[in-house]
Formats: structure tokens, sequence, C-alpha cells
């Protein structure tokens, strides 16, 4: 009996662990933890309301797969019915809006192992930005660094719902 049950546990740790980056992202996500936001969001030079709500704000993120390398990541805040939409693109150099909507753009990479994204963007007020997604023990590691004011902020989620 202890074997089959170290046997299931053996398959269950390794088909987690075998799991790419691409597929473990997908669904949504509750933040549990951050490190350095409130500097991060004050540096960005988004709006006053945008900076005084931000830096309060708990928020929700998912991601939706829309086709092969293309995501969508849904941001849900307390405070609004509508989610913050912005996409993802994993192939690609792509346009798009950040959170404080100004036009930027962003060039992805995911790393040779398939177990972390990193996004290259410019083009807002904050200067450039890099971003890293990653899952670690379950939880989606959110590391997002100014590079020119040396400012990085970090969001750690759990899973907030099955997957898919």
């Amino acid at each position: 009996m202890k074997f089959s049950k170290f046997f299931i546990q053996t398959i269950a740790l390794t088909s987690v662990a075998s799991e790419t980056i691409r597929e473990a992202i997908i669904g949504r996500w509750e933040l549990i933890d951050s490190d350095n936001v409130a500097e991060y969001i004050d540096n960005e030079k988004g709006g006053m309301m945008y900076t005084i709500f931000a830096k309060k704000m708990k928020p929700d993120v998912e991601y939706i797969k829309l086709a092969e390398n293309s995501y969508l990541a849904k941001i849900y805040l307390s405070i609004s019915p509508f989610p913050i939409k912005i996409p993802l693109r994993l192939d690609e150099e792509y346009k798009h809006k950040n959170p404080t909507d100004e036009s930027v753009k962003s060039v992805p990479e995911v790393t040779q192992n398939e177990m972390e994204i990193i996004l290259q963007t410019k083009g807002g007020s904050e200067g450039p930005v890099e971003q890293s997604l990653k899952i670690m023990d379950g939880k989606l590691i959110h590391r997002m660094k100014m590079l020119d004011k040396n400012i990085t902020a970090t969001r750690i989620y759990k899973r907030k719902n099955a997957k898919r």
C-alpha cells in the first residue's frame, strides 16, 4: 500500500513539474503577498487616482489562452466591475496599453526550459521595464523591475480555482 501511494504521489509531482509555463499560467490567481509594490506604483507616473487606488488594491489575475502563443491577462479589482485587459504574446514583439493606459511595446522571451516568461517593455513613462512570470511551489511569481530606476516589486499569487 505504501508503494502505491508513493508511486501515485511521484507521478503527480512529475506531471506538475513537467508542465511548462505556457500551460501552468492558465487560470485565475489571487494575490497572497507582495513586496515593494507601493514604491513601484509611485514611480509608474500614473495619475493621482490611479496611484491612490493601485496601492490599496489586491488584484486577482486571470490568464486565458486565446491561440497558440497568445494570451489575455484580466486583472480584477474590487472597485471595478470590469477587469483591466492586457494582451500577452509569447512569439513576437507587440504593442499594447500598460496599466496606466500608455502605449508600450513588449518583447517576450520564454526561457529555454519553458519555465519562465520574461517581458521587456518600453514606451511608458516609468522607463524600460522587465517583467518575469514563473510558477514555483504552485505559486505564480510576478516580478517587475524598472530598469532605469532600479526599482523591483514582486507579487505572489496562489491559484484561486481549478484551472481550465
